[in-house]
């Protein structure tokens, strides 16, 4: 009895040992974790005098990216040794306390705390690279790694530090990944594209003109891929569609409609955009009613260009108005209530995104108005008939779609999209849709469905 005790009692000390063991694998000291927050909040300098970073502070440092970017990578955490899980969703709200992000102006961050964020995004970078692998070698780990590892490089990529575009530009052109690890990567880009540049406000925070070319070109890439879809049920064609509207999310940020290198035409997120808002049938699978409004939204956030051609955009504007006006009309036959709360999965999927479009109308609408402000203060002197198109297309789909969808029961009851249907007839019955291209310099740039 006395001997099985003590045996019983060896094992639990081991057991008790290794769980210890794996939970201190990558363990961070209150010292470290005090340091690295003050540096991060400004208490502490980053760098002492002489402008070199002190042993001590690259130690916690580095003890803190072990500790934010690898415990998603512990085999207690991945559930295949015993142990004290620690969620992964937690892993990567704890690994956010130790990340900073630019405020919007007029607020600023210190030199030393900018510092913090390059010195701590490149410490983040080294320890997330080999969880992602290669096309050549692919990763070890298994996808609820990888995909929170994508999680941990979106925060990353907030901060504003500009090489993680090239980890999320891996993960999204590695053929080998799944789309649940791409959605991430792709939400890296976006918000990498959102970050404040305290510098120069209007510029992104990207300052290599390679690495933002190669971003603009991977979120192309990823939009224009083509997707089977048809055998597909319908919930997985629709997260087929949820992973690409991140995508078109993100291209709407770039800011510049259209990429050029040593006079050549490179990218033109501006027509991408435009052919999403249009429901192009170069696009496969089709956007939905969600993926078109996005792509209207974001390629009306894009900054005016003067070798545009404005009355193309106008036109498949408002044949994306008169689209949507038409589908509502539909959905309010069905006798669905604009309130209701989304459907079981069991409802067929026309019914089931009813509840969203009160907030798409109003992202639309501020969209528009946002768009002929800065075309306004683009062109003082606003070119005819261009200027006119544009002026009307905003006033007709605010007033007869966005605004009465947003509105009353009474208001909704009434819309048809009859109004810019009539208005978009007008102007070609009048030939004012003359441009076939959207850029003056590239008649390739065109939406596949073509202006009647």
């Amino acid at each position: 009895m006395v001997r099985r005790a003590w045996l019983m009692g060896m094992l639990s000390a081991t057991l008790l040992a290794g769980q210890a063991a794996a939970q201190d694998e990558y363990d961070l000291k209150v010292p470290d974790r005090n340091l690295v927050l003050d540096i991060r909040k400004g208490a502490k300098p980053l760098r002492d005098a002489g402008g070199s970073i002190p042993a001590d502070h690259q130690k916690a440092i580095d003890a803190v990216a072990n500790y934010t970017m690898l415990r998603i990578t512990s085999e207690v955490n991945r559930r295949i040794k015993p142990g004290q899980v620690v969620e992964m969703s937690d892993l990567v709200r704890q690994a956010a306390d130790y990340m900073l992000e630019v405020p919007a102006p007029p607020k600023k961050l210190s030199e030393s705390q900018r510092d913090y964020m390059q010195v701590y995004g490149k410490a983040c970078l080294e320890r997330l690279r080999p969880i992602f692998g290669t096309a050549e070698k692919p990763s070890k780990f298994e996808p609820i790694v990888r995909v929170n590892a994508a999680r941990l490089l979106s925060l990353v990529a907030r901060t504003g530090y500009e090489e993680s575009a090239d980890v999320a530009i891996a993960v999204i052109e590695n053929p080998k990944e799944s789309d649940a690890v791409r959605f991430w990567a792709l939400q890296a880009l976006r918000n990498l594209f959102t970050a404040v540049n305290q510098d120069f406000p209007e510029k992104s925070v990207i300052t290599k003109a390679d690495r933002e070319l190669k971003a603009v070109q991977a979120l192309i890439g990823f939009i224009s891929r083509k997707v089977k879809t048809d055998d597909m049920p319908p919930e997985e064609a629709e997260a087929v569609r949820y992973v690409r509207r991140e995508a078109i999310r993100a291209l709407g940020h770039v800011r510049k409609p259209i990429y050029r290198v040593d006079g050549k035409i490179v990218a033109i997120p501006a027509l991408w955009l435009l052919r999403v808002a249009a429901a192009d049938p170069v696009l496969s699978p089709l956007p939905n009613v969600s993926e078109r409004v996005e792509g209207a939204v974001s390629y009306l956030q894009l900054n005016p260009d003067r070798t545009e051609n404005t009355d193309y955009a106008v036109f498949y504007l408002g044949k994306m108005a008169r689209d949507l006006a038409k589908e509502y009309s539909e959905k309010q036959d069905l006798k669905i209530d604009p309130k209701e709360k989304p459907k079981e999965l069991s409802t067929p999927i026309s019914q089931r995104d009813y509840y969203a479009w009160k907030a798409g109308m109003l992202k639309l609408e501020v969209g528009l108005k946002d768009w002929k402000a800065a075309w306004d203060a683009e062109n003082p002197t606003a070119p005819q008939p261009a200027g006119r198109l544009m002026t009307e297309l905003v006033a007709n789909v605010v007033n007869y779609i966005c605004v009465p969808i947003q509105g009353t029961d009474a208001a909704r009851k009434g819309i048809s999209g009859a109004e810019v249907d009539q208005w978009v007839n007008d102007q070609l019955s009048a030939g004012l849709f003359a441009n076939a291209s959207l850029f003056k310099d590239d008649p390739t740039a065109t939406v596949t469905l073509s202006i009647p």
